[in-house]
C-alpha cells in the first residue's frame, strides 16, 4: 500500500498493484504488471515509455475504459466498485 509523507498534498488518484494481461494463441502477455502510482493535488503526471510498454493500457484503466485483472484504481479515498463511478468522481462525466 502506498503511504503519504506528513504534510503531503491531498491524493487525487491512487493506482495500487494494478495488473492487466491479455491472452494470445500461445501465452499470456502482461500489458501492465503490479503498477503503483499516486497523483497529488498540484502535481503534473506524465506516463512515458517504449512502444508496447503498457502506457495506453494504464491510461485506459485509470479512465475506466478497461478493467484491471488485479489491484485497485480510484481517488485517494475509498474507490467506487464501478470504474465509471470512480471516473465520474475524478474527472466528471463524459
Amino acid at each position: 500500500m502506498l503511504t503519504s509523507p506528513a504534510g503531503a498534498a491531498e491524493t487525487l488518484l491512487a493506482v495500487e498493484g494494478v495488473s492487466r494481461s491479455f491472452a494470445t494463441h500461445s501465452e499470456m502477455v502482461w500489458a501492465v504488471r503490479d503498477a503503483d502510482l499516486r497523483a497529488r493535488a498540484g502535481e503534473f503526471v506524465c506516463v512515458f515509455g517504449a512502444s508496447g510498454s503498457g502506457k495506453s493500457t494504464l491510461i485506459n484503466l485509470v479512465a475506466g475504459l478497461d478493467h484491471a485483472d488485479a489491484g485497485r484504481i480510484g481517488p485517494g479515498g475509498p474507490m467506487a466498485v464501478d470504474p465509471a463511478l470512480s471516473r465520474n468522481r475524478l474527472v466528471g462525466g463524459l
